[in-house]
């Protein structure tokens, strides 16, 4: 099942303003990058550390193309994932065995959203489901209640039935401590906590950020200077201003409507998934009476 929109939205929004971040570095990327990947496999430096390969929804990752020091050309230094009809536990399980076996990352990021009642598909006996099954497929402004305001995440309520009602979204950001440790699971002056939604406060989540970032400018540079890049790019990263911004206001606008959207692919999927029932059914039946037939 491919992902909804309201989990790929935000980490678009992240991705816009790293590039953005990115772009105001001045230096040659013929050799040396940053770049950013969605659902990139990390593999395990050890096979023990973990079975199989991990697969973060985002990574921000130094390119190193020089091939004059030893070691992986991509580097990991961000790592993130948008909980999401997921349970929490098991993201920062993964998270955690992410960055136990790449002591590269120095920063890693959960974007919780929770819905309040859980999703669960209408089932096929039910009342409201029959009635809004009998109805023609609705178009997107057909479905989507006028009702709901701007200032909302829902819920979408259509012939009584919630087809998404998201109560919080929170970011939980950490970066690694001076004792070189990284853990999702502390909470210190080395993690941050962000609401977007419902009581807006995403100032620690920017000022952690901007620590990052720093970091990263510094991380950037030294890779570059440890592996023959121009000195005057090495400074020019070191002593670079830019900085990540994130207009939240947009974010959530931007989101609101990505979650919008994912009520109504579900409501397109369940109807969808009806019709093919209805193949089925129709298909099996006509090939027992031309069996009975015969």
């Amino acid at each position: 099942m491919s992902p909804s929109a309201a989990h790929e939205c935000l980490l678009s929004v992240l991705n816009q303003a790293v590039h953005s971040f990115i772009h105001n570095l001045n230096y040659d990327r013929t050799t040396f990058n940053l770049s950013i990947y969605f659902n990139r496999a990390i593999r395990p430096r050890m096979c023990t550390d973990f079975p199989n390969a991990a697969v973060p929804d985002f990574q921000l990752v130094i390119e190193n193309h020089s091939k004059l020091t030893r070691g992986p050309p991509f580097i990991s230094k961000w790592v993130g994932e948008v909980c999401f009809n997921t349970s929490p536990a098991d993201t920062r399980t993964q998270l955690c065995q992410i960055i136990d076996s790449q002591p590269d990352i120095d920063l890693a990021f959960v974007v919780t959203i929770e819905e309040s009642p859980d999703w669960a598909s209408p089932k096929q006996k039910d009342a409201n489901a029959i009635k809004l099954r009998s109805m023609p497929y609705l178009n997107y402004d057909d479905f989507i209640p006028n009702n709901i305001s701007r200032c909302s995440l829902g819920p979408v309520v259509v012939e009584n039935i919630t087809w998404i009602s998201v109560s919080h979204v929170t970011f939980d950001v950490y970066l690694r401590r001076p004792d070189n440790t990284l853990d999702v699971n502390r909470e210190d002056d080395h993690w941050a906590r962000g609401v977007l939604y419902p009581m807006p406060d995403m100032s620690a989540v920017d000022n952690l950020l901007g620590r990052a970032t720093d970091r990263l400018k510094n991380s950037f540079a030294t890779v570059m200077e440890n592996s023959g890049g121009l000195p005057t790019d090495v400074l020019a990263v070191r002593q670079s201003a830019a900085r990540l911004h994130i207009s939240w206001d947009s974010t959530f606008t931007s989101f609101r409507t990505a979650v919008l959207t994912a009520a109504y692919d579900r409501y397109s999927d369940w109807y969808a998934s009806g019709l093919t029932n209805h193949k089925r059914k129709s298909s099996s039946s006509s090939s027992s009476k031309n069996s009975t037939s015969g």
